[in-house]
């Protein structure tokens, strides 16, 4: 489940997944293996959800979850951080 929680400055508010340690505060960055980068806010990531540009990344070790975040449909280099024994399941959010 994507959490959001307003912070207690203004600027900043808190987006990440329940029970993982991901988050992220303020607007999100995605890079690509170009090194080629987007930024999103958090209305534009609602947005990328509902449309398919942003998705959601697990990572499963020996069958378990061990975290959970999001990448974008463009701009991602999740396969360079992969370690033996890990399974990445990438998938798109329900409408």
């Amino acid at each position: 489940m994507l959490c959001f929680v307003n912070a207690e400055y203004e600027k900043d508010c808190l987006i990440g997944f329940k029970d993982t340690g991901w988050h992220f505060h303020d607007d999100l960055g995605f890079i690509d293996k170009h090194g080629h980068v987007t930024e999103l806010n958090y209305l534009d990531i609602l947005t990328g959800l509902r449309e398919g540009r942003v998705l959601v990344c697990e990572r499963w070790e020996s069958g378990s979850l061990t975290d959970r975040w999001l990448v974008h449909s463009e701009f991602n280099n999740e396969l360079r951080y992969m370690q033996e024994g890990q399974e990445l399941r990438i998938w798109k959010a329900p409408r």
